[in-house]
């Protein structure tokens, strides 16, 4: 329930604190007054979209705030999911400001949140129906929505959208593999090709390299073989090579340990180091033996096998290393064409037991649907009658459909407003008065469903006579006994007249400045003010005392 409305500097008003509690309340007062303003006010407030030309002019900034309180465990439960908590005393503060740049600032107790947050927490709290709204009836794609509400099918729903999820993934994965195997043979022949290269190849990792490394061996065969055979006679085998001369001195340490200690420990280290000058040189000495077979025809078969994997690179653009993933990357492929067909049966046998599933889940959806249609269209048709449309039709329409998000079914209403008249689509027979009173009769069967405190609307009365205008006025009256608030802004002194609360719109102009006054409205005021309504604004006595009786018995 809305407590209380705070607004500074939105158009015509430059600051306005506006309480309010349960039942019917009503706004009236003169066109042009800022009744219009204050429910755009709260529009605001709910996260409608900002315009800075709604900032009143010598001023940098609009704002609205608004205290909720009252709020029922399951808007609370809600208001969780959004991770919006009332405070200790279980209100909730909406603010919502604009600036003179065009940027907006919405808060949540204090907490500045995204707008879309705003929009969302609000849509728990109330309800604004406009005159857009009442035309939004014609709008055949929300009728299912309004009958979901009223069937209270949340459960079923989304027992069905599970189903109906699988069926679709399943189906969407159906079309792409068909897609993929209307080019199957082509591309299957493409891997078959290139897979057997690539085996025929027999790449390994390394091999570039290590021949690299074989053919500058052959090439400079004898540069290496004359290279290597000195470095062995210098380290070896000559009487004056490096492990002769260590040798010798090795001995004559040797000799000298009988006599000085450290020559023995000098000797150890020059055998260690003649022993690594030993294996140096039998390592080089085989750098000069000749290779087995014709060098020539080595170094051709290297040239060979360079060349291939050469080759093998420019034409898949990639490295031995990624020759060697392309070859598995593309027996996976072609594993998984061949398997396409196997996997094509299993799809259809799982798309066959999903479509069932999803079917039998949108039949127990359709059941909630029809059951609650026949509910929705008796009390509607009630509450008609009782708004002064005492021969109206109003029916639900089945139309069978494919399985979609809806279900199998697609629902309208039809609306007759004459006896003898066939039922036709809302838009097609309804009158703006008759629309009014439609979508309050949906509102109002919709009220428990919905669990939304506050419920406003705007000229709900427009183009409808007096006497279906007090109608409208019980009606909302009683949409107000239900433990909801109800605010409307009327023209009608019948429905004014049955408000709880009563609050008179009014603007003045001061020092060149308009500005909108809003003030309660009790015993003679109020009645003036229904006078005025009825009569124009210097009514008689008799249009008074009707006013003062038609308050008093309403």
């Amino acid at each position: 329930m809305l407590f209380s409305l705070h607004i500074r500097c939105v158009a015509l008003i430059k600051e306005l604190d506006i309480d309010l509690s349960e039942g019917l309340t009503v706004f009236t007062g003169e066109t042009g007054a800022g009744k219009s303003i204050i429910i755009d006010s709260i529009a605001l407030l709910c996260g409608a979209r900002s315009d800075k030309s709604i900032i009143r002019t010598g001023e940098d900034s609009a704002e609205v705030e608004g205290v909720f309180g009252m709020l029922s465990s399951d808007v609370v439960k809600a208001l969780e999911k959004e991770e919006v908590y009332p405070d200790e005393e279980g209100n909730l503060f909406l603010t919502r400001r604009i600036t003179a740049d065009g940027r907006s600032v919405s808060r949540i107790n204090g907490r500045v949140v995204p707008v879309g947050k705003l929009r969302a927490v609000s849509a728990y709290l109330l309800d604004i129906h406009g005159q857009q709204d009442t035309t939004r009836l014609a709008d055949e794609s929300i009728h299912p929505a309004l009958l979901d509400l009223y069937a209270d099918n949340k459960a079923e729903k989304e027992e069905y959208l599970k189903a109906y999820r699988v069926y679709t993934a399943l189906r969407k994965e159906k079309q792409a593999l068909l897609e993929d195997m209307e080019n199957t043979e082509e591309k299957k022949d493409f891997l078959s090709y290139r897979l057997k290269e690539l085996r025929r190849a027999k790449l390994k990792a390394g091999e570039e390299e290590e021949l690299t490394a074989k053919r500058n061996m052959l090439v400079n065969r004898e540069k290496i073989v004359v290279s290597a055979r000195n470095a062995y006679y210098a380290l070896y085998e000559k009487d004056e090579s490096a492990a002769y001369l260590i040798s010798m001195a090795e001995n004559a340490l040797s000799a000298l340990s009988d006599y000085a200690e450290e020559a023995k420990e000098l000797s150890q280290r020059l055998e260690s180091v003649r022993l690594e000058i030993e294996d140096i040189a039998d390592t080089v000495v085989s750098y000069a033996d000749d290779p087995e077979g014709d060098p020539q025809s080595a170094l051709d078969n290297i040239e060979a096998r360079l060349s291939l994997i050469s080759s093998l690179r420019r034409k898949y653009r990639t490295d031995e290393s990624g020759l060697i993933a392309l070859l598995e990357e593309t027996e996976n492929e072609l594993n998984s064409i061949e398997n396409s067909v196997f996997r094509k049966e299993d799809i259809e046998k799982e798309l066959i037991k999903a479509e069932k599933e999803a079917s039998e889940k949108a039949y127990a959806l359709y059941t909630t649907r029809a059951r609650a249609a026949k509910e929705m269209e008796k009390q509607i048709k009630d509450i008609l009658s009782a708004l002064d449309m005492p021969g109206v039709t109003f029916v639900t329409e089945f139309e069978k459909t494919p399985l979609s998000p809806l279900g199998t079914e697609k629902a309208r209403f039809l609306i007759s407003a004459n006896p003898g008249e066939e039922p036709r689509p809302v838009a097609k027979i309804a009158s703006g008065g008759e629309c009014a009173r439609i979508m309050l009769a949906v509102k109002s069967v919709l009220a428990n469903a919905e669990n939304i405190g506050t419920m406003i609307f705007d000229e709900v009365d427009t183009g409808i006579s007096g006497a279906t205008s007090s109608r409208i006025g019980m009606r909302l009256k009683a949409l107000a006994g239900t433990d909801k608030q109800v605010i409307c802004v009327t023209h009608s002194a019948q429905i004014a007249a049955l408000a709880k609360n009563h609050l008179l719109i009014s603007k003045s102009a001061s020092f060149g400045r308009t500005e909108t006054h809003v003030r309660p409205l009790h015993g003679e005021s109020r009645v003036k003010e229904v006078a005025r309504i009825m009569g124009g604004i210097e009514p008689g006595e008799e249009i008074i005392n009707a006013a003062r009786t038609m308050i008093k018995n309403p």
